[in-house]
């Protein structure tokens, strides 16, 4: 971090928001932000401080979670958003129309007959299924923890 061009915003980032760790942002900065770039040819000209802040604000904020910051870079440095909040919108939009524990009943119910037969080791293959769904909406702890219990629940029924 100590040579990276992204020193200031990294001190700005970390010294303003106190719910961030300074690795998570350090990352962010200096490996996402580059792999966005060289894997998948994005443009991070179209992101500047600001924005990168902003990200993060939400994330201090809880409003989204740390998986949805790469997608949220990712928007804007394809273009397809110009602002965090068009970049955003359908993460947020979308968090209050289902909720964490309808959709794992759900997919528990229509995978009734893996979590029937592994039991509560069928949090593996189910885990994978939920993180896509919620795309970002939901810590990958959280999750777990709601399906841990939601299998629970249904091997007692």
């Amino acid at each position: 971090m100590w040579d990276s061009a992204h020193l200031g915003l990294f001190e700005r980032i970390t010294s303003e928001l106190s719910n961030i760790r300074p690795t998570l942002v350090a990352s962010v900065l200096c490996y996402t932000i580059t792999a966005l770039e060289r894997q998948k040819g994005l443009d991070s000209g179209l992101l500047n401080d600001d924005m990168v802040a902003e990200v993060f604000g939400l994330l201090d904020e809880g409003k989204i979670a740390k998986e949805a910051v790469e997608m949220i870079l990712q928007e804007i440095m394809s273009g397809r958003a110009s602002t965090v909040g068009e970049a955003v919108a359908p993460i947020l939009s979308t968090k209050d129309s289902d909720s964490l524990e309808e959709i794992i009943d759900r997919i528990i119910h229509d995978n009734i007959d893996v979590v029937r037969k592994k039991g509560e080791r069928a949090s593996g293959p189910l885990m994978g299924i939920i993180m896509k769904e919620m795309r970002g909406r939901a810590s990958g702890q959280a999750i777990n923890a709601a399906l841990v219990r939601g299998i629970k629940a249904a091997l007692k029924d």
